[in-house]
């Protein structure tokens, strides 16, 4: 094999890493559809910030979502009830992470190898580019529970509460900006974020 060559057939696997494993689900997602949303989320946000006069850059933030949760191509998708179960679990999921970190991007050249940590890892993303993109995963989490809620998935009802009340933990204006601006009517009528 080639060096570089296990690295992309690792993330191609993303597509078969369902996501939710939880809770019922009327639709599927795997992590490689939610990476992509997340990445447009979060080149959104970015706009939004630059706009506002932030310092960040919306293309690095489209990559850090693009590989957000690549990682999950070794670790798979450890549902969000057990990660922050306990800081015991927290840490010991922190330190697989890395370690998935430190694997892929051993898979690939030094030099190519550097870069794709940085992504991966998210050490390239100042203080507020690092906040977008948190709330770009919990936007798209949101987006997927209120999806599966109006389907008629009742179970939704607890994690949509869940994501809403860790949104506005953010206090980040990108995102109640990105649901007046960008969201449906009926959605931004409930709003991610109480008034």
């Amino acid at each position: 094999m080639t060096e570089g060559s296990e690295f992309l057939t690792r993330i191609r696997k993303l597509k078969w890493i369902n996501r939710w494993g939880l809770s019922k689900n009327l639709v599927a997602e795997n992590v490689m559809e939610h990476s992509w949303e997340v990445a447009v989320i979060a080149h959104l946000l970015g706009l939004l910030a630059r706009r506002n006069g932030e310092r960040v850059d919306p293309a690095q933030l489209a990559l850090a979502g693009l590989y957000h949760d690549a990682t999950e191509s070794l670790t798979g998708d450890l549902p969000t009830p057990v990660k922050y179960h306990s800081p015991q679990l927290q840490q010991a999921y922190k330190a697989l992470e890395h370690e998935a970190v430190e694997m892929l991007s051993a898979d690939l050249a030094p030099d190519l190898g550097a870069e794709i940590r940085a992504l991966l890892s998210g050490e390239h993303l100042n203080e507020k580019e690092a906040q977008l993109l948190k709330a770009a995963d919990m936007v798209a989490a949101y987006l997927k529970a209120e999806e599966e809620r109006d389907a008629g998935n009742n179970s939704y009802e607890r994690p949509l509460g869940y994501l809403r009340e860790r949104m506005e933990k953010l206090s980040c204006p990108e995102v109640e900006q990105l649901f007046a601006e960008f969201i449906n009517i009926e959605t931004r009528s409930r709003g991610p974020i109480r008034e």
